[in-house]
C-alpha cells in the first residue's frame, strides 16, 4: 500500500494523494482503495476536491480520507 516509504511518501501518506504541491479535483468512481500503511486517500491541498460515487475504503491503517 501507499505511505509506506521514504521522502515524499512519508510526508504525504496515501495511495492516493490530492492537491500537493497544488490544489487539485479528482472523480474516484467504481472503486476500492485498500491497504494503505496511511490513508487511503490523503488532501493535501486546502482547495482540492474529491467526489467519490460507489467507493469502498478497507484495511487503511491510518484512516480513509485525511483532509485538511
Amino acid at each position: 500500500g501507499g505511505g509506506s516509504g521514504d521522502g515524499y511518501y512519508t510526508a504525504y501518506p496515501g495511495n492516493i494523494v490530492l492537491g500537493e504541491p497544488g490544489n487539485g479535483k479528482v472523480t474516484i468512481s467504481n472503486s476500492t482503495i485498500s491497504n494503505s500503511a496511511g490513508y487511503g486517500v490523503y488532501i493535501a491541498g486546502h482547495d482540492s476536491t474529491l467526489i467519490q460515487d460507489f467507493v469502498t475504503f478497507s484495511g487503511n491503517e491510518k484512516g480513509n480520507i485525511k483532509s485538511p
